[in-house]
C-alpha cells in the first residue's frame, strides 16, 4: 500500500495511491428505509473526503453524476483498488480543478470486470459568491488489460451555483447528459433548478426535476428512476418530473422565551413522462424556535402514492399488496431540546395512514457530554405497520448507542452498536486510534455482525490499520 501526496503549489495537490487498503474504521449509521428507492450513505474513505467538493457537489441528493462510493465497492463488498492518482485544488483566483483516475481489478468472484474510472471538474467563480463548474465522467471496462466494446458510460454536465452578495437568494440549475452503448442517447439527460429566497420573515424555496429514464450514470447515484417490479423480481427504469415548493413565514414575539414562530407549506409532487400524478406529499406545519435553541413542530401530512408493481411496503421481504392508487394522512410532532446542554434530546412521534393500512413511528435521539473525556449518545426508531390485506402486524425497531471516550488528546476509542429488525442485523464496530503525529493515525478496529433476530453470526474481522503523513 503506498499513498503520497505531493504540493506541486500552495494550494495545489497531487495525491498518488498504489494497491490501496480502504479497510473501513468507521462504519454507516443505519437507517429504516420506508422508500421504494436506495438511501444515500456519504463516503468515508480519507482518499475520496479530501477536496470532495469538486466531485460530489455536482447534481442534486438523489441525482449525481459522480459518487464516489461507486469505486472499490460491489453491494456492499470491497472491490480492489489497483492504483489511483487525483490532481485537485486552486490554479488562480478564479479557477478551481480536479482531476482523479481509479483502476479496479477483475473480480471473478463476484463476475466483476476490470475498471477504470475517470473523473474531470472544474470550477469558475462569477460575481462575488457564486461559480460556474463543469464535469466529466468516463468509466472503461477491461477483461484480461483488453477494452471491452462497448463497455463505457460516460457523463458531462455543467453546473451554475448562485449565492448573492446579501445572502437572500441562493440556488442552483444544471443540466447533465449521459453517453452508454445500446442507446440513441437523444434523450438520455438530467436538469433541474434550485432557487431560495431567505428574509428575516420569509422563507421560499422552488425545486424542480427532471431524469429520463435512458440518464445512466454508471459511476453516480440516481435512484428514483429504478422502480422494483415484485410480480416480476424485475427493476424497471420510468421517467420522472419533480415539482418541490416551500413557504415559510415567520413572526419574532417580543419576549425572552420565543425568537420565532410561524407556518410553513410544502409539496412533494411527482409526474411521469405523460405528466400523470404518481406521488404527491403535502405537508402544513407550525414551527415555534425558543431562544435558548430549542424547537417545537406540529405537522400534518398527506400522501397520494401510485403503486406502479405490487411492493412490500414494509421493505422487509414478507409484506407485498398490490399495485394501485393510496391515498392516505397522518399527523406528526416533534420536540429538540437545547443543544448548549450538556445533556440534550430529540423526538419525534407520527401517527396515521399508511397505503392501505396504519403506522405509528416514533424517533428519539440523545446525547450525553461528559467534558471533556467523553460523548454518550443513544438513537432509537420504531414503526409498527398495521397491513389489513393480507393481514400484518409488521414492527421495525433500530437502535444503536454509542460511546466515544479521549483518553488523552491523542488517544480516542469508540464502541458502536447497531440493531436492526429490518434489514435482520445486529453489529458492533469498536475502534481503537492513536493520532501519532498530526495527520497519520494507528487504527485497530473489530466489528462483528449478527443476525438480529437469533443473534446467529454473521462475520466478524480485526483490522489494524497505519495512516502516515510524510
Amino acid at each position: 500500500m503506498l499513498f503520497r501526496s505531493l504540493a506541486l503549489n500552495s494550494s495545489l495537490n497531487l495525491d498518488v495511491t498504489i494497491n490501496p487498503d480502504f479497510s473501513q474504521v468507521e462504519v454507516d449509521r443505519q437507517l429504516t428505509n420506508l422508500t421504494r428507492f436506495n438511501l444515500f450513505f456519504p463516503e468515508r474513505r480519507y482518499f475520496f473526503i479530501e477536496n470532495s467538493d469538486l466531485f460530489s457537489n455536482f447534481g442534486f441528493r438523489q441525482i449525481r453524476p459522480f459518487f464516489s462510493r461507486k469505486i472499490g465497492l460491489y453491494n456492499g463488498n470491497a472491490v480492489p483498488i489497483i492504483g489511483g492518482v487525483r490532481l485537485s485544488g486552486k490554479i488562480n483566483k478564479l479557477w478551481r480543478i480536479g482531476i482523479m483516475d481509479m483502476h479496479t481489478a477483475q473480480q471473478s468472484k463476484f463476475e466483476l470486470l476490470s475498471k477504470n474510472y475517470f473523473v474531470a471538474a472544474a470550477q469558475r467563480q462569477l460575481f462575488d459568491r457564486s461559480n460556474l463548474s463543469f464535469i466529466f465522467v468516463n468509466s472503461e471496462s477491461f477483461d484480461r488489460k483488453k477494452f471491452v466494446e462497448n463497455g463505457y458510460n460516460r457523463v458531462a454536465g455543467v453546473d451554475f451555483n448562485l449565492n448573492s452578495k446579501d445572502n437572500k437568494w441562493m440556488g442552483k440549475f444544471f443540466y447533465h447528459h449521459s453517453f452508454s452503448p445500446g442507446k440513441t442517447n437523444l434523450n438520455s439527460f438530467a436538469h433541474a433548478s434550485f432557487l431560495v429566497y431567505n428574509s428575516q420573515k420569509w422563507s421560499i424555496e422552488w425545486n424542480h426535476e427532471f431524469v429520463h429514464k435512458d440518464y445512466h450514470a454508471e459511476t453516480g447515484f440516481v435512484p428514483r428512476i429504478q422502480q422494483f417490479d415484485a410480480g416480476t423480481n424485475t427493476i424497471q427504469l420510468l421517467t420522472y418530473w419533480r415539482f418541490e415548493p416551500r413557504i415559510n413565514y415567520y413572526w419574532y414575539p417580543k419576549n425572552k422565551t420565543i425568537n420565532r414562530h410561524g407556518p410553513g407549506i410544502y409539496l412533494d409532487h411527482y409526474r411521469n413522462s405523460a405528466f400523470t400524478n404518481t406521488d404527491i406529499h403535502f405537508r402544513s406545519g407550525y414551527y415555534i424556535y425558543f431562544t435558548n435553541t430549542c424547537s417545537l413542530t406540529v405537522e400534518h401530512h398527506y400522501y397520494y402514492t401510485k403503486l406502479l408493481f405490487p411492493t412490500d411496503v414494509t421493505f422487509s421481504g414478507d409484506t407485498t399488496i398490490p399495485a394501485g392508487d393510496y391515498y392516505y394522512q397522518n399527523v406528526l410532532a416533534g420536540f429538540k431540546t437545547d443543544s448548549r446542554k450538556i445533556i440534550n434530546a430529540n423526538f419525534n412521534a407520527s401517527y396515521g395512514g399508511y397505503f392501505n393500512g396504519k403506522k405509528i413511528s416514533l424517533a428519539a435521539d440523545l446525547n450525553w457530554r461528559k467534558q471533556p473525556w467523553g460523548i454518550f449518545s443513544f438513537s432509537y426508531s420504531r414503526d409498527q405497520i398495521f397491513i389489513p390485506e393480507p393481514f400484518q402486524i409488521k414492527t421495525l425497531d433500530l437502535f444503536g448507542p454509542k460511546i466515544e471516550f479521549s483518553f488523552t488528546r491523542s488517544v480516542f476509542f469508540t464502541n458502536f452498536f447497531q440493531f436492526n429488525t429490518q434489514l435482520n442485523n445486529f453489529n458492533i464496530n469498536s475502534r481503537l486510534q492513536w493520532r501519532f503525529r498530526p495527520m497519520s493515525d494507528l487504527f485497530i478496529v473489530y466489528t462483528d455482525n449478527y443476525y438480529a433476530l437469533n443473534l446467529d453470526k454473521k462475520n466478524r474481522a480485526l483490522v489494524v490499520k497505519l495512516v502516515g503523513w510524510f
